[in-house]
């Protein structure tokens, strides 16, 4: 039920002679109520899908890629000041962590396909 039947319903039950205007009038705002409820929580489960697929996954890999950048950039100014091959070969050795690819999806109504990958 829109807002507008609703303002519909009430102008109609003022105007009613009916006994029962009220009670009808109670009755469908208590079903339009339920129903906004089962919607906020239908988004609500969506909206937390969603952020534990990709939205905390997408967190975690941007935190340890910026470890893996600080750790590197140590590494490099120490080999920079002193220019041994010890330092060097633990800059060289020093490597990316396995950061997944997170598909870019920025929505909870995801369409998927039916077609079988090769």
């Amino acid at each position: 039920m829109k807002l507008n039947d609703f303002g519909l319903l009430v102008t109609s039950a003022v105007n009613s002679t009916n006994p029962n205007a009220k009670k009808e009038i109670l009755i469908n705002s208590e079903i339009h109520k339920n129903e906004f409820i089962k919607n906020k929580e239908k988004e609500n489960k969506k909206k937390e899908y969603y952020i534990n697929t990709y939205e905390n996954i997408r967190e975690q890999y941007r935190i340890l890629y910026e470890d893996y950048i600080i750790n590197r950039q140590i590494l490099y100014n120490k080999w920079i000041e002193t220019k041994s091959l010890a330092d060097l070969h633990n800059l060289i050795s020093h490597k990316i962590p396995d950061i997944e690819t997170i598909d870019d999806i920025y929505t909870t109504d995801i369409k998927r396909s039916n077609l079988k990958l090769k």
